[in-house]
């Protein structure tokens, strides 16, 4: 009897500690993630937006929807820990928001969509090449600013325009705005031959433009750019075993830089002859093409690929005086670099923390020491796991290693939390 009542006692408890496990685990299951959308034209709150809660795990599977009160609040219920991006639309144009797990609230800014063309100021023109036998690889970045004031978006049918060389196959375009996320864009063809448009929204800020393609190419070929808008610099590079032959006054020749010869021309207008040929093969140097080039909004960065392409950093200035070394045009080939390598979603560590890298064998065990100096250890791992499922849903890393990396970090995740009361 005494058995029996103990054993039931046993089976209660059990019970007990599998109910609330699963209470416990239908707690984390559901999120609800509140916020703010301010008006950055008017200072006021943005009432009336569109808001979408968004899953990266499915392929951007939309999780939830509401509306913005008149006071700019809303409040966004779903199923999962994510990660999750919130996106509110502003009269037609979107605004996005990272919301990796644990996230209770954000705060999205957006603009209104009435910004001129004269708002738009041309910054930097950059092309890069690289041939072989039978094509030459191109690849053009245009960064542009949008001054407006007060800050406005500027989105008409086209917000940029460019010109391509007769012949061009486009193979990638790339557009990274000023909250730091490159995204796929096809530039859509014009009326003339060669000529191309952009269907995306300029915010405030800066935002880059990126097209790759290939033309036709028997060892040496004439490129005679047009560009359509104002730029304080424009630069052309190739590696040091092509030639690159000015063909215009205005194009000045750079000192060859890790590979990289390059020449810079300054305050280019529409009409400005830029003419230049290329001869010769050849690629970029290896290491110029990925390694340390990073993207970055202010709050860390991520490697680019390390896929062959053009641009990939021309390095640091010459120790010797440049009389244009105050243009700093070395930058381009590590902005060409990023874009081109593939568009890496960067997110606000918390607390200024960056999340460390899973070791090179796949395990995040190595980086625990680190983590615990650094900030919380749960928190840093779920951020860390937040930018896994991004290059996941983005294509930038394999199956194969996503399963083991993401095995190695819910170890980890699984071991604090087991922990998490006890002192680290």
């Amino acid at each position: 009897m005494t058995n029996c009542i103990h054993k039931t006692i046993r089976i209660h408890k059990i019970a007990a500690h599998l109910i609330a496990m699963l209470l416990l685990a239908g707690m984390a299951g559901a999120i609800t993630i509140s916020g703010t959308v301010n008006n950055g034209s008017t200072g006021k709150a943005s009432a009336g937006d569109d808001v979408v809660l968004l899953k990266l795990q499915n392929n951007m599977e939309e999780a939830a929807r509401t509306t913005t009160d008149k006071s700019g609040h809303f409040k966004l219920s779903a199923e999962g820990e994510g990660p999750f991006l919130v996106r509110v639309t502003h009269q037609q144009v979107n605004y996005h928001k990272a919301a990796p797990p644990g996230t209770a609230s954000v705060e999205v800014e957006v603009y209104d969509a009435n910004a001129n063309a004269a708002d738009i100021n041309g910054m930097v023109y950059d092309m890069a090449m690289q041939a072989r036998d039978g094509y030459i690889e191109v690849q053009e970045v245009y960064e542009v600013s949008n001054t407006s004031k007060p800050p406005r978006t500027y989105n008409p049918d086209r917000s940029m325009n460019i010109a391509l060389p007769a012949g061009a196959q486009i193979e990638d375009s790339l557009v990274s705005g000023p909250g730091g996320m490159p995204v796929k864009s096809a530039p859509v063809p014009g009326a003339t031959p060669g000529e191309y448009g952009f269907v995306y929204p300029i915010r405030p800020g800066q935002t880059t433009f990126s097209v790759m393609y290939r033309l036709p190419y028997g060892g040496k070929l004439a490129f005679e750019p047009k560009p359509r808008y104002s730029f304080q610099h424009f630069a052309v590079e190739v590696p040091k075993s092509m030639s690159l032959e000015p063909a215009s006054g205005l194009l000045k020749s750079m000192p060859e830089k890790e590979g990289v010869v390059a020449v810079l021309a300054s305050n280019v207008k529409p009409g400005d002859d830029l003419k230049f040929g290329v001869s010769g093969t050849g690629d970029f140097p290896r290491d110029q093409q990925g390694g340390d080039a990073t993207a970055d909004n202010g709050s860390g960065g991520a490697p680019a690929a390390n896929a062959p392409r053009p641009g990939g950093g021309i390095g640091a200035p010459e120790g010797t005086p440049d009389p244009l070394n105050q243009y700093r045009w070395w930058i381009l080939g590590g902005l060409a670099a990023v874009l081109a390598g593939g568009a890496v979603y960067v997110v606000k560590r918390p607390n200024g923390v960056a999340a460390a890298p899973a070791s090179s064998n796949g395990s995040a065990a190595a980086a625990v020491p680190a983590l615990r100096a650094n900030g919380s250890l749960i928190e840093v791992l779920k951020e860390e796991l937040f930018q896994l499922e991004v290059e996941q849903h983005q294509g930038r890393i394999t199956a194969a290693e996503y399963a083991r990396v993401k095995a190695a970090l819910d170890v980890v995740i699984a071991r604090a939390v087991q922990r998490v009361s006890k002192p680290l």
